[in-house]
């Protein structure tokens, strides 16, 4: 089912040419014109009011989701925590073996075919 929603200006009063002179225009009622929109509008708060509805949470919905958002934030953080230290000790391991190799090659005993 499709629903539609008008725009408050668009159609507000409606014209057409007067048939015994096609060059002045005839307007239509002022009292039919606001009985049409109050129709129209009232219809389209009933929508804007539904789609409230639609996405209600209730609160022991909204409180185990924020159950499940903590235990995420905080696996996340130990995952954050364990990508930190890896890159340090790989840091670490880089720079021994930096420091290895340049004290192999000040006693003469480095690896040069490697």
């Amino acid at each position: 089912q499709q629903t539609q929603q008008r725009c408050y200006w668009q159609e507000v009063l409606r014209y057409k040419p007067n048939p015994e002179n096609p060059s002045k225009i005839e307007y239509e009622d002022i009292e039919l014109m606001a009985a049409r929109v109050g129709r129209a509008q009232q219809s389209e708060r009933i929508l804007n009011r539904a789609r409230k509805y639609q996405f209600y949470e209730k609160p022991w919905m909204t409180t185990q989701k924020n159950k499940k958002a903590k235990i995420y934030n905080r696996d996340k953080r130990v995952v954050e925590d364990m990508k930190r230290y890896v890159k340090y000790v790989m840091e670490v391991r880089k720079s021994l073996r930096e420091g290895e190799e340049m004290n192999n090659v000040k006693n003469g005993t480095g690896t040069k075919g490697k």
